[in-house]
């Protein structure tokens, strides 16, 4: 037996190491690169991170720019919970611009809304009016000039005859438009 064995000792030797490579060495490299993996994935997450954290001080000011902006745009809107309300504030509004350019006020008509948002509404309203020239370029001015903000979408200005006289009477007739802000910004 002994003979045997001397005569396939290098072969043992062999069998030996592969048995070895095949059980301990293989399983130990596939385990190292599956860590080598979860490590690379774990220093790419780790960056992501550092990077959002790194943009914490850009959202920031971000948010405090579209604050300051929410505050300069509550001027700009009617600030009214019902359309009673908005309908009050609004020819108030228009009446006095009128009024400050010296023009005589007719009537107002709401030509109706149109939701832009659930909390922004667009109402168009027509003014009509009787005034000389210089009251209608003043009070298309003051209208335009105002707060909140009040936009001419179309105009008529017309009269029996039109000479080159100041004090000529003339009929003005502006559709406006103005937005209503159900909520406070």
């Amino acid at each position: 037996m002994q003979e045997v064995l001397k005569k396939y000792k290098h072969y043992l030797i062999v069998l030996v190491a592969l048995l070895v490579a095949n059980e301990i060495t293989v399983p130990l490299y596939e385990a190292i690169t599956v860590e080598q993996q979860k490590l690379f994935l774990t220093t790419k997450r780790v960056a992501k991170t550092e990077a959002v954290i790194a943009q914490t001080n850009a959202i920031e000011m971000n948010e405090v720019k579209v604050m300051v902006a929410k505050k300069k745009a509550e001027a700009l809107f009617f600030k009214a919970d019902s359309e009673s309300q908005l309908k009050l504030l609004a020819q108030e509004k228009i009446e006095s611009i009128l009024a400050q350019s010296g023009c005589e006020f007719s009537a107002i008509t709401w030509k109706g809304n149109q939701p832009l948002n659930e909390e922004i509404t667009e109402w168009r309203i027509e003014v009509r009016y009787n005034a000389n020239p210089s009251c209608i370029i003043s009070a298309t001015r003051n209208i335009e000039a105002a707060t909140p903000v009040i936009r001419i979408g179309d105009y008529v200005y017309g009269g029996k005859k039109i000479n080159s006289r100041p004090n000529e009477q003339l009929r003005g007739t502006l559709e406006l438009k103005l937005w209503q802000s159900k909520v406070v910004l």
